[in-house]
């Protein structure tokens, strides 16, 4: 059985073809939209999501006031909403509808949302391919929406497939208008889009690449029936080197909300071997601390924060091929045909520095 199969199997309420209970007509767009009033008019009557409902595939749509991104499971049988508002390009509105739609339902609601913008060009469908939401981002003028378009498959682990980013894209939420070329705001996008986010970041959507193996699998269930506080394994946010791109569009990174995707920065490989005729699966998986990084001759010790310069955590998974999934029916939390190994590396934690106005990285080379 697939995980989105399951999902579904473990919470009956979302296989109901009545969940959705409220006036439809409440998302569609006015002339002085309120979205903070009408999402919290919608509350009383929702059937919330399932926490733990994988979105793996989106497509955005374009009104002249909002943006839609539409984003659904693997099965592409359900479909949940994510609202951004542009009408005014410096304030960021982000409504998370926590409606789980089916296919039906989605047309509807699309239709709807298109006929009640007939008058100001309509409801427009992008051909981007869009793969995560890696977050927001505001330089002078206006916030973009940085959408990740390209990816690559790097690994499997317990069931779990771990990607490699290969494509970008900057999307402005506000009227695209045209910059001038020595602008601040041209002059700060050529600056981040010269971070090549497209190089050694790596995410999953249902594998918490921030935290080691071990805490993984020792963290109890998640409590999906309200009745608990158990909020489940919390994102380690030193790894998640787009926290402060999804910080300012979802106010709570550890809501186990669909759209929130962490990434971490450093390497990740799989590779497989043959031990006496038996299959070892080795993943290799190497986080960077986004706290006091930066290049070896600029940062070195130790901050007033106690974190050191270039810290990395280096994991080593080593599995016998013989189990796909991580549980075992003999070991409540954990798994005999598991091992990680983590190790930790980083500058000597004493606050020093180094001067390096006389340094010559490169030496000299003579010709005798």
């Amino acid at each position: 059985m697939s995980q989105d199969a399951q999902i579904l199997t473990d919470n009956p309420d979302c296989l109901q073809d009545n969940y959705v209970d409220f006036n439809q007509q409440q998302i569609l767009e006015s002339a002085t939209p309120d979205l903070s009033q009408e999402a919290s008019a919608k509350k009383p009557t929702l059937k919330w999501a399932h926490p733990r409902f994988i979105l793996s595939s989106f497509q955005l749509y374009e009104t002249k006031t909002r943006y839609y991104v539409v984003g659904t499971n693997q099965a592409k049988q359900r479909y949940r909403v994510l609202q951004i508002d542009r009408t005014n390009p410096n304030e960021l509105t982000v409504i998370e509808d926590d409606v789980l739609y089916t296919e039906q339902e989605k047309t509807k609601l699309l239709k709807m949302i298109e006929d009640g913008n007939l008058s100001v060009g309509g409801l427009q469908l992008s051909t981007m391919e869009i793969y995560g939401v890696i977050g927001f981002i505001r330089f002078t003028q206006g916030w973009y929406i940085i959408f990740i378009t390209k990816r690559r498959q790097v690994a499997v682990l317990g069931g779990h497939y771990i990607y490699h980013i290969d494509k970008t894209r900057l999307v402005p939420i506000g009227p695209q208008v045209k910059l001038d070329k020595n602008s601040d705001e041209a002059r700060y996008i050529t600056t981040f889009q010269n971070i090549d986010l497209a190089k050694n970041f790596y995410f999953s959507y249902t594998y918490d690449l921030t935290n080691s193996l071990q805490n993984n699998l020792t963290q109890p269930p998640l409590d999906v029936s309200g009745t608990k506080k158990t909020q489940g394994l919390q994102l380690n946010d030193m790894f998640v080197w787009n926290h402060y791109l999804l910080s300012s569009g979802f106010k709570n990174l550890n809501s186990k909300s669909g759209w929130i995707l962490p990434l971490i920065y450093g390497f990740v490989d799989q590779a497989k071997i043959s031990v006496f005729g038996r299959n070892i699966l080795v993943t290799l998986i190497a986080r960077r601390s986004r706290y006091f990084a930066g290049a070896r001759f600029l940062k070195r010790g130790v901050n007033d924060k106690g974190f050191v310069a270039n810290d990395v955590e280096t994991e080593q998974i080593v599995t016998d091929m013989a189990t796909t999934s991580f549980h075992s029916t003999d070991c409540l939390f954990g798994n005999t045909r598991y091992t990680s190994y983590v190790q930790h590396r980083g500058s000597i934690p004493l606050i020093w520095s180094q001067d390096t106005t006389n340094m010559s990285p490169k030496p000299p080379i003579e010709r005798k």
